[in-house]
Order: C-alpha cells, then structure tokens, then sequence
C-alpha cells in the first residue's frame, strides 16, 4: 500500500448479504474495500469514496504507518484502548506441542509454543481476549444498565465477524469481544445500543429517540463505527 495515491483510490466492492449499510474497510493486505448490502448500485461506489475521502485518506496513512513500523509475524504487543491498557508479548520457544499463555503482573503475557505454532498462538491470545471482556466488558454494560434503567436477562461474549453486539427477543445481550481494540466512546455505543433494544427491538423512530437520550452523540458515533474495524489488529482478522 502506498501512502501517495491517486484520486479515487483503487478499491475492491465486497457484497455481504448480512450488511445493512455501506461501510468502508482498510487493511495493508486488502487494500480499500466497500462492503455493501445486497440491491447496492456499484455506479454510486465513487459517491461513497467521495463522502468518506478524508477518513480514507487519514487510515491510508495510519495503515501504511503501522504496516512499515511493526515487523511480519506475531503481535508484539496488544493495545486495549476500550479499557486503556497495553500489554507486551514476550514469546519462548517450547519443545512439545503445546502452547502456554502465562500473565505477568506487569501486564506482561508470556506465551511458550513451538515455533510454527502460529494458529495455537493465535487461539491462546484470543482466548485470554475473552477472558479481558468478560472481566471488564461486562460491569460495564450492567453500570450503564442501572444508569439509566435498562433491564436484560443475561449477558454473554462473542467473536461474531459482522456484529459489534446484539440483544435478542430474551433481552440476551452479546458483546463482542474486539470491542476491547475500540475508543471508549464507541464501545458505550454499541453497550447503550444494545440496552435500548430491551425496550424496542427494532430500528424504529422511538428506538433511535431513546438512544438519542441516553446517548445524544449517538449518530456520530454510528458513522464513526462503520469504520471501526481499522482498530482491529490484522493479526486477528486473517
């Protein structure tokens, strides 16, 4: 990816049949990408650029940054912005076939594993990436819940690859655990979001009046988390 483009840059369209909106991706592997729902005229792919040009220019940069800057190879480090911490990675070499995750007081993970064990490493981390959510995710959903007076029946983590979170008909609440890789204000989004659905379960004008209450900056924060995925470690979306 080069951080010097033309105008319109190059892009892949995607068609997603769970999409409901347009959203715009950028990855150093992927490139530029416009997921799109089903019945999406590709003629408007230009006018979608266009209205986006200076985010995509802004992440261009910040992807090309982080390509050239961080070396090939596992994470060395996991940055939490929901929860504001960083953790290093330190990795030892283990003859056998296992692969250990140990957690150091100093916010140090140790993981030993063989060498060309790249997808249990990748298992382990995300495993203790659940386990950060539920620890921190969950008092936070239920303090936003007594805030301002919302009721569900049971939350859970998830890893689903379209969702952020959802609230089903029991007022189950799931939360995605990459929600950990988001600023603070958007994950209270997707949180307050949620906890409206426990009063209306659908997209309707009183829905979107209840979340503009609780969380008046709501429509900005829904354009800012289409883009949201930028946040997410592509370590963890191969």
């Amino acid at each position: 990816m080069n951080t010097n483009f033309d105008w319109p840059p190059p892009f892949t369209l995607r068609h997603s049949t769970r999409a409901k909106t347009v959203s715009l991706r950028i990855s150093p592997q992927r490139g530029l990408q416009i997921v799109v729902p089903r019945g999406f005229n590709p003629n408007q792919a230009e006018q979608v650029l266009q209205r986006h040009k200076n985010w995509i220019e802004k992440n261009w940069r910040h992807i090309q940054s982080e390509a050239t800057s961080e070396p090939e190879g596992p994470p060395q480090q996991l940055t939490l912005l929901a929860i504001q911490e960083t953790w290093s990675i330190q990795y030892r070499l283990h003859p056998d076939n296992c692969t250990r995750l140990m957690i150091q007081d100093n916010k140090q993970l140790i993981v030993q594993s063989k060498a060309t064990a790249a997808r249990k490493l990748k298992i382990v981390l995300t495993q203790w990436l659940h386990e950060q959510a539920r620890t921190h995710l969950f008092p936070w959903l239920n303090n936003l819940s007594a805030q301002h007076e919302f009721e569900y029946s049971q939350a859970r983590i998830g890893s689903a690859t379209t969702r952020w979170g959802s609230c089903s008909a029991k007022k189950k609440i799931a939360l995605n655990y990459k929600l950990l890789f988001l600023p603070p204000a958007l994950v209270e989004y997707v949180m307050l979001h949620e906890l409206c659905h426990t009063t209306h379960l659908n997209h309707s004008r009183h829905f979107w009046g209840l979340l503009k209450i609780v969380n008046p900056n709501c429509h900005d924060l829904r354009r800012q988390l289409k883009h949201a995925n930028s946040f997410i470690p592509q370590w963890l979306e191969n």
